[in-house]
């Protein structure tokens, strides 16, 4: 999420963050921007409710100035959002506009929509990544999860258009599937790991359903899966060269406890009861209100931080609510902390570079996890 390349190799960087951490005047360096900006969805997915909202897209003249001010602030990667993008009227534009800026740009999708018009011109505007969501390898199980029937037959066909596609124009742009993952689906990961190779993706990602309405498996279906689907998975991944973590490996956790907090959906496995999350620092998520916070997990869980309608990124970002959110974090973190699976790669990752450079504050929380982090 934060792009951390450049990031982890840049002692300046590195410091700068340290001292905001301790409650330094150093100035916050933006490294990513989520931008969710249009509302409604042409799926009816149940563990999701931006179906049920009325249609409502920022303007692309308030989206090509946000990314200007983002890119001043030192953002180098974006990621479109929704409801569905390929409902945004401008999207083409606003991915063009951020790609002329320098930065990364990333858009997650369902599909549904995708023509070889459309694939084309995401790839002229120098997308370089595309997420599309697919949510098993059996037609039944995607269609079923995603309330719209057919909707399996044309996120395949999405795929295989845009990596096709991007293949005969010698395109730079690379292919996910992200995978939902709940009590129905969780023995058809490795079939979905071979369909999204065979159809050119060069990752799977699964991701532990949330919401009120989630189906989530019992402790023993956690069981039987890191039992008997992880191995083939692993292999997978090892055959079609996929990146192997523990995120991708055992997303619902591995010991007893970690099990048991994920059927109640805590994700997070205790991470932040010791730990920092740095994407108040490092990140800004947008909704398509315009409306600012320091994450996906936080909207309508805290006030808004601004709103870029009538404000510019830069006040807000390095504004008095956001300081004050980064300071009451900095001693305890957020009830939603619990659930959040999506930064903990990468928090883990900064808390090892922060604790070789022997960051004060947190050094005596972070170092035990260091040996974690690198195991």
């Amino acid at each position: 999420m934060y792009n951390l390349d450049e990031l982890l190799q840049s002692n300046a960087h590195c410091d700068a963050l340290r001292r905001q951490v301790a409650g330094g005047s150093a100035v916050p360096i933006l490294r990513s921007l989520k931008f969710k900006i249009i509302s409604n969805c042409n799926l009816r997915c149940e563990m999701c409710k931006y179906w049920q909202i009325a249609k409502r897209q920022l303007p692309i003249e308030v989206i090509e100035r946000v990314l200007e001010e983002a890119a001043r602030l030192g953002c180098v990667k974006v990621h479109f959002s929704g409801g569905e993008v390929t409902l945004h009227s401008d999207l083409p534009r606003a991915i063009a506009r951020a790609t002329a800026l320098g930065m990364r740009t990333n858009l997650t999708s369902n599909g549904i929509l995708m023509t070889k018009d459309r694939a084309r011109e995401w790839i002229d505007a120098g997308l370089r990544a595309a997420c599309f969501s697919l949510d098993g390898v059996e037609r039944k199980t995607h269609d079923k999860i995603r309330g719209v029937a057919g909707a399996y037959r044309r996120t395949v066909r999405a795929i295989r258009i845009v990596t096709r596609e991007n293949e005969r124009r010698r395109g730079r742009l690379r292919v996910r599937v992200n995978m939902v993952l709940s009590a129905r689906n969780l023995r058809e990961l490795p079939g979905l790991i071979s369909l999204a190779a065979e159809l050119g993706a060069v990752d799977v990602l699964p991701m532990p359903v949330d919401g009120k309405s989630a189906v989530r498996p019992t402790v023993e279906q956690i069981e039987q899966f890191n039992r008997e689907v992880v191995p083939q998975v692993m292999e997978l991944r090892r055959k079609y060269n996929m990146p192997i973590d523990a995120g991708r490996l055992y997303p619902l956790g591995r010991t007893d406890d970690e099990m048991a907090m994920a059927t109640r959906g805590h994700y997070g496995f205790q991470h932040y009861r010791d730990h920092l999350c740095y994407a108040p620092y490092l990140h800004s998520f947008i909704s398509h209100t315009g409306e600012v916070f320091a994450c996906c997990m936080t909207r309508d869980r805290i006030p808004a931080l601004g709103n870029v309608i009538d404000q510019s990124l830069e006040q807000i970002f390095l504004g008095p609510a956001y300081r004050a959110l980064r300071a009451s974090m900095n001693d305890q973190r957020l009830p939603i902390c619990a659930n959040c699976d999506q930064y903990l790669r990468e928090n883990r990752l900064v808390d090892g570079r922060l604790a070789c450079q022997e960051t004060p504050r947190f050094q005596a929380a972070l170092l035990p996890r260091l040996v974690e982090t690198i195991g």
